[in-house]
């Protein structure tokens, strides 16, 4: 499956012409086709002609410089229909595996495994094909599958233009980290990026692009729950309402889970589920219900929960990575569609169960983990929170370092059942991506449920990932730390990942009142949002804008003075929860900042204003809605 769409997307790269192939042409073309299909053909080459991948190391980049031979890097995840086709009908070629072995040193990326290099080259959507000189110096860039009669005569030209010495440089290769920040307003930056998000919004059908509906993040939702309650912005309610509708039609009816993309607007699913989407759905459909009532919202979001949980949920309580779409038992002449048209378990399960990708990886741990605070938040049902805090705590056993950062995989005996089409490897090194959404999630859980641990927990990690990635000249953090392959692969500040972990120490910062989190979340804003490169990005861009509008808001903060241990405490600390504001900052706080009055009390403040005391749960609403309408006077 190609999975992300950006302003440069399905550009693809040729020396001498730039041919530009929409992206959704592709995807509509290779969908339709996956509907079509009933077999999937696995003949591998013969002996001595299988590709042997290398994983992105420096040293198959000095191979390559060594031997004089061009690089072929190949990057996907593994729930990927064009992905497998690359692999099973293109890859096992014997004349394409010959012409590669000869020619090329070959690297293999798992996204998923490898966010760093899996962000690089995102903008070709999976599988990117890209193209080296043994220099390293990208000439060409292909966006999803390509056939052997295709690709081998694309192999070939370049042989020949490295014979000639002709190869040239690919003018839309990745960019590397920009060398000064940007000093425009911060309201001015949230404004430029609203309307790269906003041209592209469907106003007719809801969500974002044309034919195609993607979800693959929940970041252009968020920012416009922010706007529709900080401002009280009925056009951004109404999109959000109508997008949360067109998502009901891509539940599955049997297993529960939502299919995160499609054609012909919201109607056709391509029916992978992977399980950052499903993630994306319950945050969705969580937050719908609780700014509408509207209960079709939650019933959605019960369903994505059953499946994510009957499903994906390992014993330790962490989530697997996705499920493919293509039963082992398909019958000859049956499409996918006929196959999840079946109305019952019992009738699916005669033909098989699509394979689950058995991985665990921690950022998409992480925003299961939000889902579900999520959850909890509009629900109060306490095993919503309980499945929560036992995935954050499993994780944080495993996988949390001395220094606070946390690994993204760690190699696990489920793998041994699958078939896998990418290089598995487990990095023991930080990557941003998991830092700043597990960080996001820690927090999630901190403002659900009150419980200290989740605050010391984000303080370590926030510590953690500034002290390994940020760049401390001019602000930002790198993608991941440096790996010896810099020289020849600049490193990122990439965009999406700076929003969140500016979002994430944005919101430390209120919590526990240290500026220097502030001051570093406005840093990395300005690090990544040079006009050139939010151009780029196209509607890929709404962690970039959460961010933004997180920043650029005035938060609303709960605060229960007094102990978690005591009753009316807990009351007004629930009532709290069950409040809607997506900019809320929910917290218990011992007497200090605010005066010991002699039993629990909570405080409702804006960065300028405060509530009078609040004793009793029935005046929350009315406070806070006092300073809900404040804050949107004063924007």
């Amino acid at each position: 499956m190609l999975t992300k769409n950006k302003a440069v997307h399905g550009l693809v790269m040729w020396q001498g012409a730039i041919a530009k192939f929409m992206l959704m042409g592709l995807l509509l073309a290779g969908a339709r086709s996956a509907f079509a299909g009933t077999e999937t053909i696995k003949t591998p080459p013969p002996a001595g002609e299988a590709i042997i991948w290398n994983k992105w190391s420096p040293e198959a980049f000095e191979r390559a410089k060594r031997e004089n031979k061009m690089l072929l890097i190949n990057v996907g995840i593994e729930v990927c229909f064009a992905c497998r086709w690359m692999e099973e009908y293109t890859y096992r070629d014997p004349k394409v595996a010959r012409l590669i072995m000869q020619n090329f040193v070959p690297v293999q990326v798992d996204s998923d495994d490898r966010p760093d290099i899996g962000e690089r080259y995102s903008d070709w959507a999976w599988p990117a094909t890209i193209f080296m000189a043994p220099n390293a110096t990208q000439v060409l860039a292909l966006s999803g599958n390509r056939r052997p009669p295709d690709f081998i005569p694309i192999l070939n030209e370049l042989i020949r233009q490295h014979a000639k010495g002709v190869l040239k440089p690919d003018a839309l290769a990745p960019y590397a980290a920009p060398p000064k920040p940007e000093v425009t307003e911060l309201t001015k930056i949230r404004d430029r990026v609203r309307k790269v998000l906003d041209d592209d919004f469907d106003d007719a059908h809801g969500g974002w692009g044309d034919e195609l509906k993607e979800i693959d993040g929940s970041g252009r939702m968020v920012q416009l729950f922010i706007r529709a309650q900080a401002e009280g912005d009925r056009k951004s309610r109404v999109r959000i309402l109508k997008t949360a509708l067109g998502m009901l039609v891509r539940i599955d009816p049997v297993w529960g889970g939502f299919f995160p993309a499609g054609i012909d607007g919201w109607a056709t699913p391509i029916l992978e589920k992977r399980t950052g989407s499903e993630a994306a759905a319950l945050e969705t459909f969580a937050y719908a219900y609780h700014l509408s009532q509207d209960k079709r919202f939650l019933t959605a979001a019960k369903d994505v929960e059953r499946y994510l949980r009957n499903w994906m949920m390992a014993d330790d309580g962490t989530f697997f990575t996705s499920q493919q779409d293509d039963p082992p038992k398909l019958p000859k002449g049956w499409s996918l569609q006929r196959y999840f048209k079946l109305d019952t378990d019992a009738k699916r399960r005669q033909y098989g169960i699509p394979p689950i990708d058995h991985a665990v990886y921690t950022d998409l741990n992480a925003r299961v983990i939000v889902g579900y605070a999520q959850l909890y938040e509009a629900t109060g049902d306490e095993k919503f929170l309980r499945i929560a805090q036992t995935t954050a705590r499993a994780l944080i056993k495993q996988r949390q370092q001395a220094d606070g950062w946390m690994l993204q995989g760690k190699d696990t005996q489920l793998l041994n059942r699958d078939e896998r089409i990418h290089l598995k490897t487990t990095e023991a090194k930080p990557f941003l991506r998991t830092q700043a959404q597990f960080g996001v999630a820690l927090l999630a859980l901190y403002r659900v449920s009150g419980d200290a641990e989740w605050l010391k927990a984000s303080q370590r990690l926030a510590d953690g990932m500034r002290a390994t990635l940020e760049d401390a000249k001019i602000g930002g953090f790198y993608a991941a730390s440096a790996d010896g392959t810099e020289g020849l692969a600049p490193r990122r500040k990439p965009l999406q990942e700076n929003g969140v972990a500016a979002r994430f120490l944005f919101q430390l910062a209120q919590y526990t009142k240290n500026k220097d989190y502030a001051a570093a979340a406005e840093r990395a804003i300005r690090a990544v949002s040079v006009p050139s490169m939010v151009a780029r990005e196209g509607r890929s861009i709404g962690d970039l804008a959460v961010a933004l509008e997180t920043i650029t808001a005035s938060y609303v903060e709960f605060t229960v003075v007094g102990d978690a241990s005591q009753a009316q405490a807990k009351v007004l600390f629930d009532t709290g929860r069950n409040y809607y504001e997506p900019r809320k900052i929910l917290h218990f706080e011992q007497p200090g900042r605010y005066p010991n009055l002699g039993r629990p009390v909570m405080f409702v403040c804006t960065p300028n204003a405060c509530s009078t005391p609040i004793f009793e749960s029935k005046d929350v609403s009315t406070q806070a809605n006092k300073y809900v309408d404040f804050t949107r006077f004063r924007r």
